[in-house]
């Protein structure tokens, strides 16, 4: 019994410190300007980002949120990265942030992000699209824009 509360406590500090490791970077609920690139470093997708961070009792800090995107290359080489849509994803016990840009979807097509702060208070990484018959992927950008809050009513600003 002890060790699994030490188990137990370790863990919850090791997820504290994660999640003050995002809040010491900046990053915070907010509207992020959303950009990714091919591996070119092409601009092929941008938008923004509707971003809510909420902390949980034992799996760290859950993503929530809305996407509004366009792509600006053919959606077959990116996915469902175009249109507008919900977002859910969580932040790992070692900072790094996923995000799955099509939860709400019921065929195989994902766009999955994963990233870390950066020092600018915004996120940076990977995507990428998997399907039955695809798998692309890229890096991606995302900054928040000063002064735009996340609205109670939802929908993008």
């Amino acid at each position: 019994m002890k060790t699994l509360r030490l188990v137990t406590l370790l863990g919850c500090v090791f997820l504290l410190g994660a999640c003050d490791r995002f809040r010491e970077e900046g990053v915070s609920s907010g509207v992020y300007e959303y950009v990714a690139f091919n591996g070119d470093q092409d601009v092929i997708v941008q938008g923004q980002l509707m971003l809510n961070f909420a902390p949980t009792d034992s799996a760290g800090t859950t993503v929530s949120g809305e996407w509004d995107l366009l792509a600006l290359v053919d959606v077959a080489l990116v996915g469902p990265q175009s249109g507008s849509g919900n977002l859910d994803g969580f932040i790992g016990q070692n900072g790094n942030i996923r995000i799955d840009l099509s939860p709400d979807r019921t065929d195989l097509e994902r766009v999955i992000l994963v990233g870390q702060a950066t020092e600018e208070g915004g996120l940076s990484g990977s995507w990428v699209y998997l399907s039955q018959t695809a798998r692309t992927g890229g890096v991606f950008e995302a900054v928040r824009i000063a002064g735009a809050s996340v609205p109670h009513a939802g929908g993008m600003p």
